[in-house]
């Protein structure tokens, strides 16, 4: 029922409402003494120009020295994602023991085997595992190179 009464007043009015009717705390809100609108008292915020029935107090501050939240990149590592990717795509043309009679192509200095290898090839290897040229031979499920694509654009988390 008060529902229904507070959805039909004007929005000028509600800063009449009676504290208990509005849904907010009536122990930490006072009531107005005149029809001036004030009562005196500042809100929680040491600003007593907020309309009355308005409680502040309950909404969330951001808290700067707090976490932040957690993101995409957050679970994905060199262990888990990395190496077992180019180990299993990669390293047969790319691995700093394959032969150069071997190597597909491949030039000599790319070699793939180890986390800071990847890193430092990372432009080149994201330009071609999203143009969808590397690798040649055998395709890798998609998921799994957008997986590794993802983990590369997360800066490659070790």
């Amino acid at each position: 029922m008060w529902l229904v009464l507070l959805s039909c007043l004007p929005p000028a009015g509600l800063d009449r409402v009676p504290q208990d009717i509005a849904g907010t705390d009536t122990a930490s809100t006072a009531r107005p003494d005149d029809d001036t609108g004030t009562d005196g008292t500042a809100d929680s915020a040491g600003d007593d120009s907020a309309p009355i029935g308005i409680d502040d107090s309950a909404v969330p501050v951001p808290n700067d020295t707090s976490e932040p939240p957690a993101t995409s990149c957050d679970w994905m590592t060199w262990n888990n994602m990395g190496a077992p990717y180019f180990s299993t795509w990669c390293t047969a043309c790319h691995g700093s023991g394959v032969p150069e009679d071997e190597r597909q192509g491949a030039p000599e200095e790319c070699n793939l085997d180890t986390y800071e290898r990847v890193v430092a090839w990372a432009p080149s290897i994201e330009a071609k595992l999203s143009a969808g040229s590397m690798p040649p031979q055998g395709t890798p499920p998609h998921d799994t190179t957008s997986a590794v694509l993802e983990w590369l654009e997360c800066g490659a988390p070790q």
